[in-house]
């Protein structure tokens, strides 16, 4: 019975709704048009007891929808006034800080104007003290001459003469004397085999080189030069000898070494991120279009289990010139973007290729060709040796190559090497310390300087009153004054560059990363606007 009461009023109820009485709510026809769930509740010859339940569990579910939907607009609303407030404290913060900035910066702006006309004033009076000062000073020293000249006659003439030949003393200030621009001076040349000097001399002389200076060490003649084209001279005149060996009789069997020129040597970079497939050819193409002067361009490769892999690094040796550094402003090349390296500076002695010895190269060795390998005298390309027999070392006899860098005699050369490295830069710091402590206390040199007549005796009584009396004191050379005022004038201008920085921070800190105070003010508009 309640059951069908119950299904009575929901009858009713869906009658009302599908007839439109209530204008309040809308048909449930024109819903069900916009809604295929409803639309497949509804749809069918008559309305039965399921069908109003599954319309009431449809309603319930809007409902939840709805509640949601209101739930969703408050939490959405509550946000806005939260950014409503956020924006109005951010406005607060900007002003006020816009506000201390400008009144810090009009202050500290008008110290340092004051401070500038303060040691404008300073500078006016100091340098009018020190004109009086040298006047008084010259007025004493002229006072000084003329009373010890009218204390004894001349023995030439009368006083009145001595003092109408003499001159006003002034003192000399004299600068320190600039020295000259420092030359590289050419290297060594290390010769080896001389058995009669005398010969030897003679034979550089008949070549017209003989002005070198000579050491003699041990087991070798060192020569130096004095410039550079009397490098290359006599380089290339012992480079004959060697060669041709007509003097072997006379003066011995020459050998040598050298170095090369600082003033010819490569300037070494290493460009990295170029591919490793590009041909060094066109590396020269593209450096000698930025108008640099390549020597040698290569491709620096990776040994990978014995196998050398080409790597995207390429060393370039260029021309002396004095636009090589600007070679480190490159970023591209050959559309690829690259970054040049300086090369590294060796700490160990070289080694040389050809006699196998240490502390030259093997360009510039006219010495016999010794084997890396085997150590005998012949060049490394014709050892015999097998692969798999003991090697041995050309310079200490032990079982290894003579490029093997734990050998005993290289560590026992380069550990003599940084001793007398650390040992000249002490001398350079001593050296250092000295001239700028003699540079600061003599910066002004005064020198009293009394000229002398032709006819005058050299022993006088005036003279001799002059070296005993004490000289006067000079002006003084500087004011600590303006010293002071340019440190305050330092500190002044480190605080207005702290406050800047400052005020940069706090903007970032109040202000979202990467956006200016407008973007975020049309930000906030747009969650306003929805």
């Amino acid at each position: 019975m309640q059951q069908s009461t119950s299904s009575l009023k929901l009858r009713n109820k869906f009658d009302i709704l599908q007839s439109g009485q209530d204008s309040s709510v809308p048909t449930i026809n024109a819903v069900a048009a916009q809604d295929p769930t409803l639309a497949a509740i509804v749809s069918g010859p008559d309305m039965n007891v399921k069908k109003i339940s599954e319309l009431n569990t449809y309603i319930s579910k809007l409902e939840t929808t709805i509640s949601q939907l209101n739930r969703a607009k408050n939490a959405w609303t509550e946000k806005e006034k939260k950014l409503e407030k956020d924006n109005a404290e951010l406005s607060l913060k900007y002003t006020t800080l816009e506000s201390t900035s400008s009144r810090n910066t009009a202050d500290l702006q008008h110290q340092i104007n004051e401070l500038r006309k303060s040691l404008s004033k300073h500078e006016d009076a100091a340098s009018d003290d020190n004109a009086a000062k040298k006047r008084r000073f010259n007025g004493q020293q002229a006072s000084t001459l003329s009373n010890s000249n009218s204390l004894s006659p001349s023995p030439t003439g009368s006083s009145a003469d001595l003092s109408s030949t003499s001159q006003p003393i002034t003192p000399m200030i004299t600068d320190q004397v600039q020295p000259p621009p420092k030359t590289d001076r050419p290297p060594p040349i290390s010769v080896y085999g001389v058995t009669n000097y005398a010969a030897f001399a003679k034979f550089l002389k008949s070549q017209q080189v003989h002005e070198c200076t000579r050491k003699e060490t041990s087991n070798s003649l060192i020569l130096n030069t004095k410039d550079a084209d009397q490098y290359r001279k006599l380089h290339s005149v012992l480079r004959q000898e060697c060669q041709d060996k007509t003097g072997a009789d006379i003066f011995g069997i020459l050998q040598l070494h050298s170095y090369q020129l600082k003033s010819e040597r490569s300037f070494v970079v290493y460009i990295r991120g170029l591919p490793s497939t590009m041909d060094p050819s066109e590396v020269n193409t593209a450096l000698a279009e930025k108008q640099f002067t390549p020597r040698r361009v290569v491709n620096v490769p990776s040994r990978f289990n014995g196998i050398l892999k080409p790597r995207p690094l390429f060393r370039v040796d260029l021309e002396p010139s004095d636009q090589n550094p600007e070679i480190y402003n490159l970023t591209n090349l050959l559309q690829v973007r690259i970054k040049v390296e300086p090369a590294k500076k060796r700490t160990d002695p070289p080694h040389c290729r050809n006699c196998q010895r240490f502390g030259h190269t093997k360009q510039y060795c006219l010495r016999t060709a010794r084997c890396i390998k085997c150590g005998a005298d012949h060049p490394s390309s014709a050892c015999t040796l097998d692969s798999k027999a003991p090697c041995t070392c050309a310079n200490c006899g032990e079982s290894h190559p003579a490029s093997y860098r734990g050998c005993s005699q290289l560590k026992q050369l380069t550990k003599q090497q940084h001793k007398a490295t650390d040992e000249i830069r002490r001398r350079h710091a001593e050296l250092k310390a000295n001239k700028q402590t003699s540079s600061a206390s003599n910066t002004v040199a005064v020198v009293n300087h009394v000229p002398t007549s032709s006819n005058q005796a050299k022993n006088t009584y005036a003279a001799a009153a002059l070296q005993q009396q004490a000289p006067a004191t000079p002006p003084p050379s500087q004011d600590s004054t303006f010293t002071k005022m340019f440190d305050v004038l330092a500190k002044l201008t480190n605080q207005l560059a702290r406050l800047d920085q400052r005020l940069s921070s706090l903007e970032q800190a109040v202000l979202p990363e990467g956006a200016a105070w407008d973007k975020v003010k049309g930000r906030h508009s747009r969650h306003r606007n929805g």
